[in-house]
């Protein structure tokens, strides 16, 4: 069988960084593995002890993103792709419209894990959004595989505070949330056999996409106001007076 794993550089929202507010470019910030992505590849890596199969994490992002790719192989992935573009500047439908061309061009893909939402815009649109483009069965928020063979899926999947067991045929796109298992750490053999690996890289025309992709930011920047505050505290010498005093504070009458 065939696993593709998905991951995405997210902004690490721990360390500072700055908007631009003429361009809403996001500048000097540091970028790492979204951390709900590693729950995904660590899902995929419990079936691949299970069963015989190969799995291929995959990126849409320029050559810095390979970091998160070599530690994704480290951790026990067996190949790595990229898609050669610029991800920051691209929209949720424009990722995913990349993610299906690469999965149709890799070919014999059984199940695709994708992390549940990224932790810098929490959309959470892409793993649905993918699976309409391939016209695949998805399960969302799955904490759980209890089978899978080449023909069918049964997951358990978190639905607010309720477990909701499915079972879908396969191919098909499921996303992982955090309760699926502790995403294992890449092991030191495994660390150097990833820097010796080369990346394959993809470009969109490789893809036979011929659309050019611009920048379409979909947030907004809000300015806080800042915020003029004065407290007082209110006295009396009973009760009915203190509420009749923060009434008339309330009121806007000074007494």
């Amino acid at each position: 069988m065939k696993f593709v794993v998905c991951i995405e550089n997210a902004f690490d929202i721990t360390q500072s960084f700055h908007i631009l507010e003429n361009t809403q470019e996001v500048v000097n910030f540091s970028q790492i593995i979204n951390p709900w992505d590693e729950f995904a590849i660590e899902a995929a890596l419990l079936q691949k002890e299970k069963m015989d199969c190969e799995i291929i994490v995959l990126t849409v992002g320029l050559e810095e993103c390979e970091k998160s790719l070599r530690n994704a192989f480290a951790m026990g992935c067996d190949s790595m792709i990229r898609i050669n573009i610029d991800a920051n500047n691209l929209n949720q439908k424009q990722i995913s419209k990349i993610l299906s061309a690469t999965l149709q061009k890799i070919g014999g893909v059984d199940l695709v894990f994708l992390g549940k939402k990224s932790i810098d815009f929490e959309t959470g649109t892409i793993p649905i959004m993918l699976a309409h483009y391939l016209n695949l069965p998805f399960i969302a928020d799955v904490s759980s595989i209890e089978e899978i063979d080449s023909r069918r899926l049964i997951a358990t999947s978190q639905i607010e505070q309720e477990k909701i067991s499915f079972e879908i045929s396969l191919p098909a796109v499921i996303s992982i949330n955090k309760d699926f298992a502790e995403p294992r750490f890449p092991s030191f053999l495994g660390t150097r056999k990833a820097a010796k690996t080369p990346v394959q890289v993809f470009t969109l025309q490789d893809l036979s996409i011929q659309t050019v992709y611009q920048s379409d930011k979909e947030y907004t920047l809000t300015v806080i106001p800042q915020r003029n505050i004065q407290t007082e505290i209110i006295q009396g010498g009973n009760v009915e007076e203190i509420v009749t005093k923060l009434e008339n504070r309330l009121l806007g009458v000074a007494k």
